[in-house]
């Protein structure tokens, strides 16, 4: 399933399906419920340059993640980093206690970001999960 909008373009594997929004982002989930992505675009009038404002979307999700007590987060990945005139945020996190694999990715130009937020909800091997969002963000494609 291919998803497209005028800023972004993804595939997702075979079986998915999209699911009504939710908290106004494009909500997609596998065949067994078990893994889930969030799609959004976010278009920033502050006068920040493309850096601060991927950096500022990471930050914000972190503090949401961190701020449920319910959840033992341990950090894996955070890392914002240029690329082709692109910002590419990275913020991976893992609750082992509860075998939960959050991978956001924000790619931020020209004061347009896109926020993709993978979700494993049960993600007992990380490798096959990492496989999993890897082809997904790799068949990513920024439009804008």
């Amino acid at each position: 399933m291919t998803i497209q909008n005028e800023f972004y373009k993804f595939r997702l594997p075979f079986g998915w399906k999209n699911h009504p929004a939710k908290n106004g982002k494009a909500y997609f989930e596998n065949g067994a419920g078990n893994i889930g992505l969030y799609s959004c675009a976010i278009i920033t009038e502050k006068d920040e340059s493309d850096e601060t404002i991927s950096r500022s979307i990471l930050e914000i999700q972190k503090k949401a993640y961190f701020n449920n007590k319910d959840y033992s987060w341990e950090v894996v990945t955070d890392s914002v980093l240029n690329q082709d005139a692109l910002w590419f945020g990275t913020l991976e996190i893992y609750d082992r206690n509860k075998s939960y694999r959050i991978v956001t990715i924000c790619i931020t130009k020209n004061k347009v970001s896109v926020e993709l937020n993978f979700h494993d909800y049960d993600c007992k091997e990380i490798d096959k999960s990492n496989k999993v969002s890897k082809k997904i963000f790799n068949s990513f494609k920024y439009l804008s």
